[in-house]
């Protein structure tokens, strides 16, 4: 493990105040914020100003982001006005990650396609986008990393990057892209977890980690009961992650529907230490 981080997700994207406790409180494993951006095209259109006077808030954290994705579409054809929304969201994302001095930014491969057979074409947008972004981030990212999220839903149809579909699609990327494993959208889609993480290896940057019961995209915390993956399942998950990909930040990714407090967290972090046989503080920090 790199890092450990949170996801702004858990309090609701914009509860600041309450996101900083929870850092705070779990200082001692050198927990960070993934914060969120949300464009002027989105429900959110204050977002990237209110998120801009909270810079000096998280400038002793490190800080991950994750790009806009509910306002936008990756599989957008080059040349339509949503590519050009596409590509300027990001403009603002990578400018808003140089402010904060982040880390990575991970970015969706679909939000709002529904696939009734082939594809269309749709990968192939979906990967020249990328390209695009990657390039950009470059530039004005301030070192920024992107990644790339496998997401879809079998019962919405919407799962455009098949498990051997996404594991092929950085063949056809720059190695300076990576890619995020959300582990609970695996669940849904039934992926091997260790083949993922064997073949992909280092082009893995980061994870998402929260349970369900591996058919609803519920963003559980890892230990509940009688979900997908139980105590055991997580300490096997762990040992292959921290085999073949060390340097991934983990990242937890949970609802604000979960019982998200400072002390919850901070024990859901002491377990997920315990079971993956690390000492506070060993991972990096900083």
């Amino acid at each position: 493990m790199n890092h450990l981080g949170f996801a702004t997700f858990g309090v609701d994207y914009r509860e600041y105040d309450r996101l900083r406790e929870i850092l705070e409180e779990c200082r001692f494993a050198g927990l960070g914020p993934e914060l969120s951006i949300y464009t002027k095209t989105s429900r959110y259109p204050d977002f990237m100003e209110e998120l801009a006077r909270k810079r000096e808030m998280f400038a002793p954290y490190y800080v991950t982001f994750h790009g806009p994705y509910s306002e936008v579409e990756a599989t957008s054809p080059p040349g339509s006005q949503a590519r050009q929304v596409m590509v300027e969201a990001y403009r603002q994302a990578f400018r808003c990650c140089r402010d904060f001095s982040a880390h990575t930014i991970v970015m969706h491969t679909n939000q709002k396609v529904h696939l009734t057979g082939d594809d269309g074409g749709l990968r192939e947008n979906c990967i020249s986008v990328i390209r695009e972004l990657g390039e950009m981030a470059g530039e004005l990212g301030g070192g920024v990393r992107l990644l790339v999220e496998n997401v879809g839903i079998p019962k919405k149809d919407n799962v455009l990057f098949p498990m051997e579909e996404f594991i092929r699609m950085f063949d056809e990327l720059p190695e300076d892209i990576g890619c995020l494993i959300d582990v609970g959208h695996a669940f849904i889609n039934r992926w091997d977890m260790e083949e993922v993480i064997r073949r992909l290896k280092g082009r893995i940057a980061s994870y998402h980690l929260h349970n369900n019961d591996g058919d609803r995209d519920s963003h559980r915390m890892l230990f509940e009961d009688h979900l997908y993956y139980g105590r055991e399942d997580w300490r096997r998950l762990f040992a292959v992650m921290e085999e073949y990909t060390p340097g991934a930040d983990w990242i937890l990714e949970y609802s604000p529907k979960n019982p998200i407090t400072p002390k919850a967290i901070a024990g859901e972090i002491r377990e997920i230490l315990r079971l993956a046989e690390m000492r506070p503080g060993q991972h990096a920090v900083g």
